[in-house]
């Protein structure tokens, strides 16, 4: 049961994530692994996330150098 509940979770943040809600993706990604460890699409669902998260900071972060030093 647990593990079908953490799979409903991880879901719902693969949902959340292509609807551009961050802080929701990343709380139920959270609560997926928290509740099935060995959840092993819930770590690379996770791990695509943070990829991607930290891809458009990058993206962010040079469009304000550019900004600001332009």
């Amino acid at each position: 049961l647990g593990q079908h509940k953490a799979e409903i979770y991880r879901l719902r943040g693969e949902f959340m994530q292509k609807m551009g809600d961050s802080e929701d993706a990343n709380q139920a990604f959270s609560t997926a692994i928290s509740l099935s460890k060995n959840l092993s699409k819930g770590w690379i669902s996770w791990g695509n996330y943070c990829d991607q998260v930290k891809s458009i900071s990058k993206q962010v972060f040079r469009q304000l150098l550019l900004l600001v030093f332009a």
